[in-house]
């Protein structure tokens, strides 16, 4: 009997992450009308809380958290210590090794350093609702205008088109691939793979054409890709707060089907919405409550198995970033 105890007890250990693991979250309280910043405890479903009201959409910067409130960014501590505001400006995307940060401004686009101090400015028209995206090395961004993708590259201090009716390339951690949601002539949305610096009519289709299919992401080595995917959008979607989807997860060089979380929710307008937990065994997304609020779930790739994080039924808990704290 205490053979099967010890099994059943490794099991759960592989199958779920340990108590240090917590996600950085936008949540909102319903019983006091807030909307905030915090840290998920995952084992204990407990938040410790980083803002203030009207803060949301946090990353990491510099081993800090930054987040937003109204146009304002504000950094604080794991702890919640050092609460500060920052430069102005919203949706910040840090580059690749971690040394630039990207965020739009009322008039362009901002790109500072570690200390937050300007390295270019670009006076360009965007689309304030797709975010900054990053080439390999940390060489150059896009952005989004009018339904078309624009590079800007540092080295060569230019701007070009990457593609028509193409949203927010994401590249391979590693390598020149890039993957990106392409909206065909039909109205359709799909997920593509490219390589290099450009879209091309070789670009493989990494979706079929039986759903929409958005958002990609790559997993932390690139063995991974995950997308939100929906049979149909619905009629009005942008005024929706919440729309029911799935994820999927396929393997990044045979584009095969690892896992499908069918209870996941997608909110318009935001990126990214889920994460890959660090070692790749997990992925952490919103799910849809029979409230039509959000709670924090996380999958397992290998078997499939979602697990929920048990929190309060008067808190909507969205948009996890998948972190590890040592406590």
């Amino acid at each position: 009997m205490k053979k099967v105890i010890l099994i059943l007890l490794l099991a759960l250990i592989n199958l779920y992450p340990q108590k240090n693991t917590g996600v950085l979250i936008t949540y909102g309280d319903f019983m006091n009308d807030e909307i905030r910043v915090g840290v998920l405890d995952i084992a204990l479903g407990e938040i410790n809380d980083l803002g203030f009201n009207k803060s949301y959409l946090p990353f990491i910067f510099q081993e800090k958290v930054f987040f937003n409130s109204d146009r304002f960014m504000w950094s604080v501590n794991w702890n919640g210590k050092e609460l500060k505001q920052e430069n102005k400006g919203f949706r910040g995307s840090p580059s690749p090794d971690g040394m630039l940060l990207a965020y739009y401004t009322s008039t362009g686009i901002e790109v500072v350093d570690a200390q937050l101090k300007r390295v270019k400015f670009l006076e360009v028209e965007f689309t304030p609702d797709v975010q900054i995206t990053w080439l390999p090395s940390s060489e150059g961004l896009t952005f989004s205008r009018e339904g078309q993708t624009f590079v800007y590259n540092f080295r060569q201090d230019s701007i070009y088109q990457i593609g028509q009716s193409i949203f927010q390339p994401v590249w391979h951690p590693k390598s020149d691939k890039f993957i990106y949601t392409n909206l065909s002539q039909n109205n359709i949305y799909s997920i593509k793979m490219g390589k290099g610096a450009n879209t091309s009519r070789n670009d493989l289709y990494v979706t079929g054409s039986n759903a929409e299919a958005f958002a990609p992401q790559w997993s932390a080595s690139g063995k991974y890709i995950a997308f939100y995917s929906i049979k149909k959008i619905p009629e009005l979607a942008e005024e929706l707060d919440m729309i029911h989807a799935e994820i999927v997860v396929v393997n990044s060089e045979n584009l095969k089907v690892i896992s499908t979380f069918k209870n996941a929710a997608y909110t318009d307008g935001v990126y990214p919405q889920f994460s890959f937990s660090p070692d790749e065994r997990y992925i952490y997304y919103t799910g849809a409550t029979k409230f039509g609020t959000g709670n924090i779930c996380l999958g397992n790739l290998q078997t499939g198995e979602i697990k929920t994080v048990d929190t309060e039924e008067y808190l909507d808990i969205r948009f996890p970033v998948a972190v590890f704290i040592n406590n």
